[in-house]
């Protein structure tokens, strides 16, 4: 195997390891309702855990995560529909080149992504 990457891909119990410690690092009082979250959707947990921008980055990762907790506790699920989905992940790819979202502060970063979610709905309803 080669990079960082494939051992996570490419190795099932491997994959199986680093789902379970960056659900702990994630939610440590729950990382099972983190697990059921990212798991819902192949295409959730492809974008986010197999992209070392997002999973490496645990702020941007925990913000994505609220979001997404509150999005699937609704009947719809409507941001794990493939089309929202996708176009939130564009979106932040996109600010993530203009902006350095490790950086930006807590608050600032959570209406950031927040946003991006409420204009990938927006475009894709």
């Amino acid at each position: 195997m080669r990079g960082n990457r494939s051992l996570i891909r490419d190795n099932g119990v491997s994959r199986l390891w680093w789902l379970g410690s960056i659900a702990t690092r994630v939610d440590p009082a729950d990382p099972r309702q983190f697990l059921d979250i990212l798991l819902y959707r192949q295409d959730v947990r492809s974008a986010l855990i197999e992209r070392p921008s997002v999973s490496m980055n645990l702020g941007v990762l925990k913000s994505i995560y609220a979001v997404m907790k509150e999005d699937f506790e609704t009947d719809d699920k409507a941001l794990f529909q493939r089309d929202p989905f996708r176009e939130w992940m564009k979106n932040l790819n996109r600010r993530g080149g203009v902006i350095l979202l490790d950086a930006v502060p807590p608050p600032a970063l959570d209406a950031l992504i927040r946003a991006e979610a409420e204009r990938a709905l927006s475009a894709t309803t």
